[in-house]
């Protein structure tokens, strides 16, 4: 056995799997503007400069498919009533608004894009009529995300909104913060299956057994929001 080989084991739609490397020359945290198209390949959403070099950035989502787990699809999925609804998506990081909106469009959403909450207010004045969600990262420039929920709850127009905040965060003051806000769910970023299983079940009030998301998220870390 190479010992400079290692496995990262991965979980993916409740089933592991490993990926074969080898071992890590750096760690490092950085803002990055990724390049989505071309290096794009099945297993790569794509690629950016590290310290001068071109660095590919995996989807572990599609490795799995690839290697022909048992993690389905999107297009493979039951359809639902709310395949072809307009979902507005606010995400001032070009990597994960381009990430993110690729997922809900390979799941049969159409998507407006928004690089903060001021245009995500914005576009909804203009196109609220045909939103059903809105996708929103929380801590963003000129409006963040929980005071784009103020003002939606605060719309007679829009008020009916569901709000969905996807984020990084998930500590117990970032659940009050988002249950007052009028948040309906809180998501974590890159996490395909609760994303999608949230917008799923916000577009199917008739399905829904009546439990609030971010109550049940609280719960699982000992608190109530």
């Amino acid at each position: 056995l190479d010992q400079n080989l290692i496995v990262v084991v991965l979980e993916v739609s409740g089933h592991s799997f490993g990926l074969l490397a080898s071992r890590p020359v750096d760690v490092m945290e950085a803002g990055i503007e990724m390049d989505g198209a071309t290096l794009r390949q099945p297993g790569v959403m794509g690629s950016a400069i590290l310290r001068g070099r071109t660095t590919l950035i995996l989807d572990p989502f599609e490795l799995a498919q690839t290697a022909r787990l048992e993690a389905p699809a999107p297009e493979q999925r039951e359809p639902t009533a709310s395949a072809g609804e307009t979902i507005l998506f606010a995400e001032d990081s070009n990597f994960f608004r381009e990430h993110t909106t690729r997922i809900l469009e390979e799941a049969g959403y159409k998507v407006l894009a928004a690089s903060d909450g001021g245009e995500a207010w914005e576009m909804l004045q203009r196109e609220g009529a045909r939103i059903r969600l809105v996708l929103t990262d929380v801590e963003m420039p000129r409006l963040d995300g929980l005071q784009l929920t103020r003002n939606i709850r605060a719309d007679r127009a829009l008020a009916h909104l569901p709000v969905i905040m996807l984020t990084s965060l998930a500590g117990d003051d970032d659940l009050h913060r988002g249950a007052a806000a009028g948040a309906t769910s809180y998501c974590v970023k890159l996490d395909r299956e609760q994303v999608l299983g949230s917008i799923r079940k916000a577009l199917a009030p008739a399905e829904n057994d009546g439990t609030n998301d971010l109550a049940a998220l609280a719960r699982e870390t000992g608190e109530q929001p």
